[in-house]
């Protein structure tokens, strides 16, 4: 007996999960200093993937250590913030980072490797 695959079925029913998204509640917000003015978007945090843990001891603990960040500051927020209500958090900072474009094999140094 063959096997039939019903690809349109596999298709709708992703098409149904991906519309049953996970709503968020908890967003951090990124506001100018003495003023009411925010970004025009929040960080939403109670919908935010953990880090995967995986790599080298040291980056597997920065990595624990950023989920707990995640978990504590998540908790926290709901626990002293009423729905609606805003929170300023002195002792978090805001840090800006541009991504490092991707080095080229053509701008990398050329060596002549020779094993023998």
């Amino acid at each position: 007996m063959n096997k039939v695959l019903n690809f349109a079925a596999e298709l709708n029913s992703t098409n149904e999960n991906q519309t049953q998204k996970v709503k968020p509640t908890v967003y951090l917000n990124i506001k100018y200093k003495g003023t009411d003015i925010t970004l025009p978007m929040g960080l939403a945090l109670d919908t935010m993937p953990e880090g995967k843990v995986s790599g080298t001891a040291e980056w597997q603990k920065k990595v624990i250590q950023r989920n707990k960040l995640l978990k504590t500051l998540i908790e926290s927020i709901k626990a002293n913030c009423k729905p609606g209500e805003t929170l300023d958090i002195p002792s978090l900072e805001v840090e800006a980072r541009v991504v490092n474009t991707a080095v080229s094999e053509d701008s990398a140094d050329d060596v002549d490797f020779k094993f023998f």
